[in-house]
């Protein structure tokens, strides 16, 4: 029994170690070759997120990449135990192969996210058997039961907290994320009873106003612990945003976090009167995974 919590102690710690290796698949590809000891650490971060769909230029060549990276699944069963993340770009998928995608078991899955979601009826099927599994605490889809959903991501289409179908689950949002766009209409916050993170990323210097009202939205019982604002916020008159900070109706100590370089944020940021409520940081890929408790 000691012997056996020895090697288990030691494999958790080469998971650990090779967890710095980030995304660096030639690293971690070599890691793997280096031992057996070190095999299942390594394919545990190659495969910790796979998406299909995406970098193709057609569906036939998507379809082929798919059907390959799935022929591997298959042959080696074990690899799909480290899937945790799972990206499908639907729009380049054909139906067939999506379907195929959704049947391959993958017992430890935690996430689903769904870009250009465009369904047939047998995929969508297969999607909702996919979406059934019980290891699942975020997905990305629509439509399908969202009655449990506690994080949403909508990019520059937040209208979308608009739809019929949307607008009820809004109350149970704890975590919310969107791209605030020049031309698209105001992000109202206050239908978000249960917010706590908040993540705006603004698509260019002229979406700032459209930002700006969002924020104004806040109701004055809002529960939010954590703003993040990414952009080109070293652009903006430094008054006027220091105004709509300090307006802000938080609760919470240093609760807004701005994504950018060090030497703008000093030169700009760091001299609002209402610095002891923010701070820099840097951008972080996996933010709303991280805040929804995917990662943990």
């Amino acid at each position: 029994m000691a012997h056996n919590a020895t090697r288990q102690l030691a494999q958790e710690l080469l998971i650990h170690i090779i967890e710095f290796l980030g995304d660096s698949f030639a690293d971690l590809r070599a890691c793997a070759l280096v031992s057996r000891s070190f095999v299942h650490a390594a394919q545990s971060q190659i495969f910790q997120e796979i998406s299909f769909g995406f970098g193709a230029a057609s569906v036939f060549e998507a379809d082929r990449r798919s059907n390959r990276l799935l022929e591997t699944l298959h042959a080696a069963p074990h690899l799909a135990q480290h899937v945790r993340w799972l990206c499908l770009l639907t729009s380049t998928i054909s139906g067939s192969t999506l379907s195929d995608i959704c049947g391959c078991p993958f017992p430890g899955l935690q996430a689903v996210f769904c870009y250009k979601l465009i369904l047939y009826p047998v995929a969508a099927n297969a999607l909702r058997q996919l979406l059934a599994l019980p290891t699942l605490h975020i997905y990305r889809p629509y439509p399908f039961d969202l009655s449990g959903l506690v994080g949403l991501s909508v990019s520059i289409h937040a209208e979308v907290v608009r739809w019929p179908k949307i607008a009820p689950i809004l109350q149970n949002i704890t975590v919310f994320t969107f791209i605030a766009h020049p031309d698209m209409d105001v992000t109202d916050l206050s239908a978000f009873g249960s917010l706590e993170y908040l993540r705006i990323e603004l698509v260019s210097l002229a979406a700032w106003p459209n930002a700006r009202a969002a924020l104004s939205t806040i109701a004055p019982s809002n529960n939010i612990r954590k703003i993040v604002l990414l952009g080109k916020f070293f652009a903006v008159d430094g008054d006027e945003l220091d105004r709509t900070l300090t307006r802000l109706p938080l609760h919470y100590a240093q609760v807004v976090d701005f994504v950018m370089q060090p030497e703008y944020y000093d030169r700009t940021i760091a001299s609002l009167s209402s610095t002891n409520d923010i701070r820099r940081t840097d951008d972080d890929f996996h933010w709303f995974e991280r805040m929804t408790g995917a990662l943990r």
